[in-house]
């Protein structure tokens, strides 16, 4: 999913919708994005975004967790 994709950082949206199986995005600045996946990394204010857009048959929850990878070091 990471192969080829874009991270925008920063970035306010103010319309989400998905239409034909792809996600489309406005944002506040104006430009309007789309992409067959999203990834929203905005933690508890997921209820209320998913609220905001009316997009509550999602069924997405707010969960807590980290991913770290370390390199394995050489001695």
């Amino acid at each position: 999913m990471l192969n080829g994709s874009e991270v925008l950082l920063g970035v306010s949206i103010s319309s989400l919708v998905k239409r034909k199986g792809r996600w489309e995005l406005t944002t506040t600045a104006g430009s309007i994005l789309t992409a067959t996946d999203i990834v929203l990394c905005i933690g508890a204010g997921l209820p209320k975004f998913l609220e905001k857009f009316s997009l509550p048959s999602l069924n997405l929850q707010v969960t807590s967790g980290q991913l770290s990878f370390l390199p394995k070091t050489q001695h």
